[in-house]
Protein backbone atom coordinates (compact mmCIF):
# COMPACT_ATOMS: atom_id res chain seq x y z
CA UNK A 1 0.00 0.00 0.00
CA UNK A 2 2.81 2.41 0.87
CA UNK A 3 4.52 1.64 -2.44
CA UNK A 4 1.29 2.38 -4.32
CA UNK A 5 0.95 5.75 -2.57
CA UNK A 6 4.58 6.55 -3.28
CA UNK A 7 4.11 5.69 -6.96
CA UNK A 8 1.00 7.88 -7.15
CA UNK A 9 2.81 10.78 -5.50
CA UNK A 10 5.73 10.41 -7.89
CA UNK A 11 3.41 10.33 -10.92
CA UNK A 12 1.50 13.41 -9.75
CA UNK A 13 4.70 15.34 -9.01
CA UNK A 14 5.98 14.43 -12.47
CA UNK A 15 2.77 15.77 -14.02
CA UNK A 16 3.15 19.01 -12.07
CA UNK A 17 6.79 19.26 -13.11
CA UNK A 18 5.84 18.94 -16.81
CA UNK A 19 2.76 21.19 -16.62
CA UNK A 20 4.22 23.63 -19.16
CA UNK A 21 4.52 20.82 -21.69
CA UNK A 22 0.92 19.83 -21.00
CA UNK A 23 -0.15 23.44 -21.57
CA UNK A 24 1.76 23.64 -24.86
CA UNK A 25 0.41 20.30 -26.10
CA UNK A 26 -3.14 21.37 -25.25
CA UNK A 27 -2.61 24.70 -26.98
CA UNK A 28 -1.17 22.94 -30.02
CA UNK A 29 -4.12 20.53 -30.20
CA UNK A 30 -6.61 23.41 -29.91
CA UNK A 31 -4.87 25.29 -32.71
CA UNK A 32 -4.75 22.19 -34.91
CA UNK A 33 -8.42 21.47 -34.31
CA UNK A 34 -9.76 24.98 -34.94
CA UNK A 35 -7.16 26.91 -36.92
CA UNK A 36 -8.41 26.36 -40.47
CA UNK A 37 -12.11 25.96 -39.76
CA UNK A 38 -14.83 28.40 -40.72
CA UNK A 39 -16.78 27.93 -37.49
CA UNK A 40 -13.86 27.56 -35.06
CA UNK A 41 -15.19 26.96 -31.56
CA UNK A 42 -18.67 26.94 -33.08
CA UNK A 43 -18.16 23.22 -33.69
CA UNK A 44 -18.16 22.71 -29.92
CA UNK A 45 -21.67 24.16 -29.92
CA UNK A 46 -22.93 22.90 -33.27
CA UNK A 47 -22.55 19.15 -32.70
CA UNK A 48 -24.47 18.98 -29.39
CA UNK A 49 -27.15 21.25 -30.89
CA UNK A 50 -27.60 19.02 -33.93
CA UNK A 51 -27.82 15.92 -31.74
CA UNK A 52 -30.26 17.73 -29.45
CA UNK A 53 -32.45 18.66 -32.42
CA UNK A 54 -32.52 15.07 -33.64
CA UNK A 55 -33.32 13.65 -30.21
CA UNK A 56 -35.90 16.37 -29.62
CA UNK A 57 -37.77 15.52 -32.80
CA UNK A 58 -37.71 11.82 -31.98
CA UNK A 59 -38.63 12.09 -28.31
CA UNK A 60 -41.17 14.89 -28.53
CA UNK A 61 -42.93 14.01 -31.81
CA UNK A 62 -42.40 10.30 -32.58
CA UNK A 63 -42.05 8.72 -29.13
CA UNK A 64 -42.91 11.41 -26.55
CA UNK A 65 -41.11 11.23 -23.21
CA UNK A 66 -42.03 13.32 -20.19
CA UNK A 67 -38.87 14.56 -18.49
CA UNK A 68 -40.34 17.24 -16.26
CA UNK A 69 -38.38 19.94 -18.09
CA UNK A 70 -38.36 20.91 -21.77
CA UNK A 71 -36.84 17.97 -23.63
CA UNK A 72 -34.29 20.00 -25.67
CA UNK A 73 -32.79 21.29 -22.42
CA UNK A 74 -32.79 17.78 -20.95
CA UNK A 75 -31.15 16.30 -24.04
CA UNK A 76 -28.57 19.07 -24.36
CA UNK A 77 -27.42 18.57 -20.75
CA UNK A 78 -26.83 14.89 -21.34
CA UNK A 79 -25.30 15.30 -24.78
CA UNK A 80 -22.94 18.03 -23.60
CA UNK A 81 -21.53 15.74 -20.92
CA UNK A 82 -21.51 12.77 -23.29
CA UNK A 83 -19.72 14.67 -26.07
CA UNK A 84 -16.99 15.60 -23.60
CA UNK A 85 -16.29 11.95 -22.78
CA UNK A 86 -16.70 10.65 -26.33
CA UNK A 87 -14.50 13.38 -27.83
CA UNK A 88 -11.81 12.77 -25.22
CA UNK A 89 -11.78 9.05 -25.86
CA UNK A 90 -11.71 9.45 -29.65
CA UNK A 91 -8.79 11.87 -29.44
CA UNK A 92 -6.82 10.07 -26.77
CA UNK A 93 -6.98 6.58 -28.30
CA UNK A 94 -4.51 7.61 -31.02
CA UNK A 95 -2.70 10.29 -29.02
CA UNK A 96 0.37 8.16 -28.31
CA UNK A 97 0.63 6.46 -31.69
CA UNK A 98 0.19 9.69 -33.64
CA UNK A 99 2.98 11.35 -31.65
CA UNK A 100 5.45 8.47 -31.93
CA UNK A 101 8.23 10.81 -32.99
CA UNK A 102 8.07 12.71 -29.72
CA UNK A 103 7.45 9.64 -27.57
CA UNK A 104 10.55 7.82 -28.81
CA UNK A 105 12.97 10.78 -28.86
CA UNK A 106 12.60 12.63 -25.56
CA UNK A 107 11.68 11.63 -22.01
CA UNK A 108 8.55 13.11 -20.47
CA UNK A 109 5.43 11.58 -18.91
CA UNK A 110 3.50 9.89 -21.70
CA UNK A 111 0.23 10.63 -19.91
CA UNK A 112 0.52 14.17 -21.22
CA UNK A 113 -0.93 13.21 -24.62
CA UNK A 114 -4.22 11.70 -23.35
CA UNK A 115 -4.50 14.49 -20.77
CA UNK A 116 -3.98 17.06 -23.51
CA UNK A 117 -6.81 15.49 -25.52
CA UNK A 118 -8.99 15.66 -22.42
CA UNK A 119 -8.24 19.34 -21.81
CA UNK A 120 -9.12 20.18 -25.41
CA UNK A 121 -12.47 18.46 -24.89
CA UNK A 122 -12.83 20.28 -21.57
CA UNK A 123 -12.50 23.60 -23.43
CA UNK A 124 -15.26 22.40 -25.77
CA UNK A 125 -17.37 21.53 -22.71
CA UNK A 126 -16.94 25.03 -21.29
CA UNK A 127 -17.80 26.63 -24.64
CA UNK A 128 -20.83 24.37 -25.01
CA UNK A 129 -21.97 25.24 -21.50
CA UNK A 130 -22.68 28.78 -22.65
CA UNK A 131 -25.45 27.38 -24.85
CA UNK A 132 -26.79 25.42 -21.88
CA UNK A 133 -27.10 28.66 -19.93
CA UNK A 134 -28.83 30.28 -22.91
CA UNK A 135 -31.26 27.34 -23.15
CA UNK A 136 -32.04 27.61 -19.45
CA UNK A 137 -32.83 31.29 -19.89
CA UNK A 138 -34.89 30.62 -23.05
CA UNK A 139 -37.00 27.93 -21.40
CA UNK A 140 -37.10 29.88 -18.10
CA UNK A 141 -35.71 26.97 -16.09
CA UNK A 142 -33.85 28.19 -13.00
CA UNK A 143 -30.93 26.15 -11.66
CA UNK A 144 -32.06 23.55 -9.13
CA UNK A 145 -30.66 23.47 -5.63
CA UNK A 146 -28.60 20.44 -6.67
CA UNK A 147 -26.33 22.74 -8.68
CA UNK A 148 -24.04 22.86 -5.65
CA UNK A 149 -23.05 19.28 -6.53
CA UNK A 150 -22.14 20.20 -10.12
CA UNK A 151 -18.40 20.66 -9.42
CA UNK A 152 -18.28 17.22 -7.80
CA UNK A 153 -20.15 15.61 -10.70
CA UNK A 154 -17.89 17.29 -13.26
CA UNK A 155 -14.78 16.28 -11.29
CA UNK A 156 -15.93 12.65 -11.16
CA UNK A 157 -16.63 12.66 -14.89
CA UNK A 158 -13.23 14.22 -15.65
CA UNK A 159 -11.39 11.68 -13.49
CA UNK A 160 -13.33 8.76 -14.97
CA UNK A 161 -12.79 10.01 -18.52
CA UNK A 162 -9.08 10.54 -17.85
CA UNK A 163 -8.74 7.01 -16.51
CA UNK A 164 -10.51 5.44 -19.49
CA UNK A 165 -8.57 7.61 -21.94
CA UNK A 166 -5.26 6.53 -20.39
CA UNK A 167 -6.35 2.91 -20.69
CA UNK A 168 -7.45 3.12 -24.34
CA UNK A 169 -4.34 5.09 -25.34
CA UNK A 170 -2.16 2.41 -23.76
CA UNK A 171 -4.22 -0.44 -25.25
CA UNK A 172 -3.93 1.11 -28.73
CA UNK A 173 -0.15 0.88 -28.46
CA UNK A 174 -0.37 -2.91 -28.28
CA UNK A 175 -3.47 -3.58 -30.38
CA UNK A 176 -4.26 -1.16 -33.21
CA UNK A 177 -7.79 -2.58 -33.43
CA UNK A 178 -8.67 -0.69 -30.25
CA UNK A 179 -9.41 2.55 -32.13
CA UNK A 180 -11.96 0.75 -34.31
CA UNK A 181 -13.52 -1.17 -31.47
CA UNK A 182 -13.72 2.05 -29.44
CA UNK A 183 -15.96 3.66 -32.07
CA UNK A 184 -18.43 0.79 -31.75
CA UNK A 185 -18.22 0.86 -27.96
CA UNK A 186 -18.80 4.63 -27.84
CA UNK A 187 -21.88 4.33 -30.04
CA UNK A 188 -23.33 1.48 -28.01
CA UNK A 189 -22.36 3.13 -24.73
CA UNK A 190 -24.26 6.29 -25.61
CA UNK A 191 -27.49 4.42 -26.16
CA UNK A 192 -26.94 2.25 -23.09
CA UNK A 193 -26.52 5.19 -20.73
CA UNK A 194 -28.83 7.78 -19.28
CA UNK A 195 -28.14 10.24 -22.12
CA UNK A 196 -31.14 8.94 -24.09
Amino acid sequence: MNQLLADCREMLSEQVHYRDLLYEMTRRDLLIRYKQTVMGFGWAIFMPLVNTAVFSVIFTRVAPIDTGIPYPLFAYCGLLAWNFSASTLRSSVTSLTSNAGLVTKVYFPREIFPFSAMFVSLVDLVVGSSVLIALMIWYQVPPARFIVFLPVVVAVQVVFTAAVSLFVAMANLFYRDVKYILEVVITLWMFATWVV
